[in-house]
């Protein structure tokens, strides 16, 4: 599901790249990119200079229990799900921001409504479970992630995996 070490770099360039190229939605520290055909869903959270102060990205990078990879830019991890379908990258960067990047292309577990401006990716049963152990649980025996404007949630169980942005 996730390799230590293999390209965290490579999904910050999708990210740069992209983020010029394409219309953008703007909430808080927070920023969502709709693609085109509706194929590919980009989010970005970040608690950088110049956005809204909150600490979204560190909570979730804090949240992630998957090896850390340590680079010249900062601290790395990730999660890749569903033959790399759906990525999630967080950064700890020597400037002391965090960063977020969610990265989902339509699947058979995602759902997205570029009208609606929503997208929902979800997993249950055997992937859910080995999904669980790559968050630390802070919801009783669970994950949850709510982000501070209430329109992106994560939360991990052993039964299911839920990814949901809603505007």
């Amino acid at each position: 599901m996730t390799r230590p070490g293999e390209g965290w770099n490579i999904l910050v360039m999708k990210y740069l790249i992209l983020s010029f190229l394409f219309p953008v939605i703007c909430e808080a520290g927070m920023t969502v990119k709709f693609l085109p055909l509706g194929r590919v869903v980009l989010m970005m959270a970040d608690n950088m200079a110049g956005q809204a102060q909150d600490q979204d990205a560190e909570n979730l990078f804090k949240g992630l229990n998957v090896p850390e990879d340590v680079k010249d830019q900062g601290v790395g991890k990730k999660i890749l799900l569903d033959n790399k379908n759906f990525s999630l990258l967080c950064v700890y960067k020597k400037t002391k921001d965090y960063t977020c990047n969610l990265m989902l292309a339509k699947n058979t577990n995602s759902v997205m409504d570029p009208v609606q401006k929503s997208f929902q990716y979800s997993l249950t049963g055997s992937d859910a479970r080995t999904v669980y152990q790559m968050f630390h649980p802070n919801n009783g025996n669970d994950f949850r992630f709510l982000s501070m404007n209430q329109q992106f949630l994560i939360t991990s169980s052993t039964e299911q995996f839920l990814v949901q942005y809603r505007q």
